[in-house]
């Protein structure tokens, strides 16, 4: 009887660990591409009151003004034709301030690291643009843009064991 449980649960254990690596296996892997540019308003934009609630909401006004530009249909349809990809390979992440300085990000996501780097380059270069062309007293410029995939749940769960101190083959 005690035999016959204990090959029961190792059975079950081993088929939930092989279900588990083919998930990880299977699963499509996304990659994360950001766009990086200056944005800095001249002066007069913060006013002469320099309360936080004020520049709070002219700031959160200026993110959803530039949120909206990018979510149009008419940008990613220009997005996806001038990198030559279809407007359902990617997703639009937001646009995301870098804390303690003057930069932005605009975050695009999808599986084609190539065409999803594409965009997001191009996606800032329209900010870059559009601000320039409407508030030329504003500095902005564009500065990179780059791509990453975060590793996967078993990557960083075998990298977190190598690192702990009870790893049995060493570190």
């Amino acid at each position: 009887m005690k035999k016959t449980v204990i090959i029961l649960v190792s059975a079950i254990i081993f088929l939930v660990v092989i279900a588990l690596l083919l998930c990880s296996l299977l699963e499509t892997r996304t990659t994360y591409a950001m766009g990086r540019f200056k944005w800095a308003p001249s002066t007069n934009f913060w006013g002469s009151a320099y309360s936080d609630i004020a520049i709070t909401e002219k700031l959160e006004k200026q993110f959803r003004a530039m949120d909206d530009f990018l979510n149009s249909r008419e940008s990613r349809l220009s997005l996806a034709a001038k990198c030559e990809a279809d407007e359902k390979c990617f997703r639009f992440g937001g646009i995301h301030p870098v804390r303690g300085t003057k930069l932005l990000y605009v975050e695009y996501s999808g599986t084609d690291s190539n065409s999803v780097q594409c965009v997001a380059s191009n996606a800032a270069i329209m900010l870059v643009t559009f601000y320039t062309t409407n508030q030329p007293s504003w500095e902005v410029a564009y500065i990179d843009s780059y791509c990453f995939t975060p590793r996967s749940y078993w990557e960083q769960l075998l990298i977190d064991l190598e690192n702990s101190s009870w790893w049995p083959f060493g570190n």
